[in-house]
């Protein structure tokens, strides 16, 4: 890395042969963790309250029906 991305007191930039700094080093650190965080919003399912909510389907109903049946059959096992 032939240049820093912040000044060292001086007017210009200053150079380090191939160690990088630690304002560097953060600088580099912090712009990735941005771009992961970017990322990762991208298509959170419940900010974009615009969109339409899917109704299920007769399969998806009867699906889910029959894990409530089984998690209620399960509990009463238990007890």
């Amino acid at each position: 890395m032939s240049r820093c991305s912040h000044t060292s007191g001086e007017s210009s930039p200053h150079t380090h042969g191939r160690t990088l700094c630690f304002i560097c080093f953060l600088a580099g650190m912090e712009r990735t963790r941005a771009r992961r965080d970017a990322w990762a919003q991208r298509s959170l399912p419940f900010d974009d309250a615009s969109q339409a909510v899917k109704p299920l389907s007769k399969q998806a109903i009867a699906h889910r029906q029959r894990m409530l049946e089984y998690l209620a059959s399960v509990s009463r096992k238990r007890a």
